[in-house]
């Protein structure tokens, strides 16, 4: 007996939250179900066309600023990026060779860079 006055109350419970969270989500299941009123008033109808038509000009900003948007994406200059400076358009001599130790003692890009590990036979890199 108790399980089926508590299933009850739950039941009921649930019939009435979904009855006033439907309400607070639509306007208009708010109106018809009103006591007293059968047909909707020409105030609600007027506040209706006005609600729909501030929704309208809402859209129609987010449009205009959607395509503001694309419109200075499209016009930003698209620059390609820099080359890294430690890429050279040629191949770097080997360390080891007589044109690698060269650049290792007089490149601006090694002054100051520590030498290249003992038994490294690759290209020079500073």
């Amino acid at each position: 007996m108790g399980i089926l006055a508590l299933a009850l109350i739950v039941v009921v419970g649930f019939v009435a939250g979904h009855v006033v969270g439907s309400s607070s989500k639509s306007g208009t299941a708010t109106k018809s179900a009103s006591p007293g009123s059968s047909a909707a008033t020409p105030s609600s109808d007027r506040s209706a066309q006005e609600a729909a038509q501030a929704r309208e000009r809402r859209a129609e900003r987010r449009r205009e600023k959607r395509r503001e948007r694309e419109r200075a994406q499209s016009t930003v200059p698209v620059t390609p990026a820099p080359a890294p400076a430690t890429t050279p358009s040629a191949p770097t001599p080997h360390v080891n060779t007589p044109q690698g130790k060269k650049e290792l003692q007089q490149s601006p890009d090694c002054q100051g860079a520590p030498p290249p590990p003992k038994g490294y036979k690759g290209p020079v890199q500073c």
